[in-house]
Parts: C-alpha cells; structure tokens; sequence
C-alpha cells in the first residue's frame, strides 16, 4: 500500500505555526533585553539590533499569515495538462486529494513524454537562486568590509571594545553559516533534484518548513554569542529555574502534608 504524506502536512503545518511563536517569543525578548538589561551595547548597534528583531518578527508575521512565496509560484510554476496528467496518480495516492477539486503549483524540469526543457519552471529556479546569491553576495562582502575596516580602526581601541567588536563579527559569522547549513541545504535540494531527472517522491514542503524558524534563530545566535546578552539570558532563566524549584518544593511539602494528615485520621481510636 502506498505511503501517505497527509502527516507531514499536519506536520508542516504545526511546525510553522510554532515556529512563528518561538519567532516573536525571543524577538520581544531580545527587544526587553536590549531597552532595560543590556547597558554595554549602545548607539547604533541597539538600535540595529532592535529594527532588525522587529523586522524578523513582522516577516515571520507576513509568512504565517499570507504566504508571500505564493506569488512567485503562482505565474511560474503555473499548472498545463502535462503536469496534471503526470502528478493525477501521485497526489491521490500520496494526499487523497483529486488534482481537479483544488489548486496546485508544481515543479518540473522536463517534458515526461519528448524529454525537452519546461523553460517557464527553469526561469523560477534560475530567479530564487539569484535571489539567494544576491543576499548571499551583500552578506558576504559586507562581512568583508566590516572585518577589513575592524582590523585597521580597532588598534586604537581599548580592550573591551575590541572584545565588543569581535563579538558582533562573530555573530554574524554564525548568523550567515548556521542558516546556510540547516534552512538553505534543504531548499537547494528541493529546487535542484528535479533537474536530475530521479525517479523519487518524498513531502518536500515538510522539508524546508524550517524555513520559518530562520529569524529565531538569528535571536538564539545573538543571545548565545555576545557575553552581555548571556549574562541577561542566564540571569532570568536562574530566576525562571529559583522558582519552579521553590513551587515545586511547596508542592511537595503540602503533598506530604496531606498525607500524614490522611494518614493520622485513619488511624482507629
């Protein structure tokens, strides 16, 4: 019997909405930490790192709530009779669902009968690989010059602010790589295994449905790496482990408590 993916969709589905929790949840704590705990970093990189946060929350917002990616898919990947015809039998067997009763966009790279170039689902492979080359070539250079012009301006820093420096270069060390391998790996897999005409099927949305936990994880870089965040990010969780371990003992002194109480009214007379 054929394998179904209607629990990777639910799946999917369930991670991106979590995803957008856990998005806006350490956003608005970044934002908190930076306004009242955080002293040392000041100026410009508050303020960056704050527009920055709200930024990624409103895009996780933008996601979750209208799909802007659709857009893009909508007029490129736009189904014909080829691709109904060659996708009818998978998506019944796979996700129930007959092609004709709901709309679809699907990728394929050739004609399954002449074997030639669909050049329309070419084109929107060739635009998000400009896309991702594009942001990947400003991260990349900018990194460059920023690191260029540290090690020129940072000789005649004081020692802590070239600790500070370090930190933020650091930082986006982290934020361009850890994104590269664990959120970007899997959509180049999905936009690229069609070209090697393999004969596969596997829940591609369930694969990339990280994606969402992108502007998370530029948080969680942020407040592992640079030492002041840290501090703040350890100090509340000291306080949030304080009192769960002082409820948790109140709890089972009352539970004890209870028990020598009920045990002292069986006792016979």
């Amino acid at each position: 019997m054929t394998k179904t993916y209607l629990f990777w969709v639910s799946l999917a589905q369930t991670v991106g909405k979590f995803a957008f929790a856990t998005t806006t949840f350490s956003g608005l704590i970044l934002i908190y930490f930076n306004f009242f705990e955080v002293k040392k970093i000041f100026g410009t990189y508050k303020y960056l790192m704050v527009i920055f946060t709200s930024m990624g929350i409103g895009l996780a917002t933008l996601e979750v709530v209208f799909h802007p990616w659709y857009i893009g898919a909508y007029y490129l990947l736009e189904p014909d009779n080829v691709t109904k015809e060659y996708f009818k039998e998978e998506l019944l067997q796979r996700y129930s669902v007959v092609i004709n009763d709901l709309p679809f966009r699907a990728f394929m790279a050739y004609d399954p009968v002449d074997r030639s170039i669909r050049w329309v689902n070419w084109l929107f492979a060739f635009i998000v690989t400009g896309i991702m080359a594009f942001q990947y070539g400003i991260m990349i250079y900018c990194g460059w010059a920023m690191y260029s012009g540290m090690e020129e301006k940072m000789r005649n820093f004081s020692s802590a602010l070239k600790h500070h420096h370090n930190q933020l270069f650091k930082t986006l060390v982290f934020q361009i790589s850890t994104p590269t391998i664990f959120l970007f790996s899997p959509l180049v897999l999905v936009i690229y295994l069609p070209f090697f005409d393999i004969e596969l099927s596997f829940p591609a949305g369930a694969t990339v449905c990280a994606f969402n936990f992108y502007p998370a994880v530029d948080v969680v870089i942020v407040l592992y790496v640079v030492t002041e965040y840290r501090v703040a990010a350890k100090k509340y969780l000291n306080i949030i482990r304080n009192q769960f371990k002082s409820s948790s003992s109140k709890y089972a002194e009352n539970n004890q408590q209870t028990q020598q109480t009920y045990q002292l009214s069986t006792l016979p007379a």
